[in-house]
């Protein structure tokens, strides 16, 4: 979970910066790798009301996203 959280925030601030970003409600990352028994996921489900952008700090970001395993 912990690699995770800073790959799906930098992908949100990549899309957010982006005119897709603009038309994107909910996003949801997710890791599906041979070496772990399942799925883990990250899910901002409000993603238009949230910036992005790195305010108002990145641990801040991260507790935006909710996981989700399975």
């Amino acid at each position: 979970m912990n690699d995770l959280l800073p790959v799906a925030t930098g992908l949100a601030h990549d899309l957010k910066a982006d005119e897709l970003g603009s038309r994107t409600a909910t996003l949801t990352i997710a890791c599906v790798c041979a070496h772990l028994p399942g799925r883990t996921e990250v899910r901002d489900e409000d993603f238009l009301a949230h910036p992005w952008n790195g305010t108002p700090s990145s641990d801040a970001e991260y507790l935006t996203w909710t996981r989700s395993d399975s």
